[in-house]
């Protein structure tokens, strides 16, 4: 057979990544509220390009934008559409380098289907 690489297990409940996560999350609202001061309800797509790193942090300021009433539904979830379309396209090209093309275009069909049932939400929004 072939041989199977050991994975190193840490563990889970390490405080770093709440930290960093914490972090990222506190420079992503600030941008996004500085964004929103100069240019307004546009600012939200300058937040997908953050995206590519971590989209959790954008859901989470883009619901805050939609709750505080400075974003619709709709342009809430466009936002996160395009935030999860850069974050598709940084992990399949990581993909591509870490596992090969073959890889890479089995996950990018995944993230397609993903993405189309996004696309598909928007017609249900008023």
């Amino acid at each position: 057979g072939v041989p199977v690489p050991k994975v190193p297990l840490g563990n889970p409940f390490r405080l770093g990544p709440a930290l960093r996560f914490g972090i990222l999350f506190s420079l992503i609202q600030l941008g996004s509220r500085w964004a929103y001061v100069i240019v307004g309800s546009a600012a939200a797509y300058t937040t997908v390009l953050a995206g590519a790193i971590d989209v959790d942090a954008i859901i989470l300021s883009l619901a805050e934008f939609n709750i505080e009433g400075r974003l619709s539904p709709g342009e809430s979830l466009v936002n996160i559409l395009l935030a999860l379309v850069a974050n598709a396209v940084v992990k399949t090209g990581i993909a591509w380098f870490g596992g090969g093309p073959r890889f890479a275009f089995r996950l990018a069909a995944s993230f397609a289907l993903m993405l189309a049932g996004g696309a598909a939400a928007l017609m249900f929004l008023p």
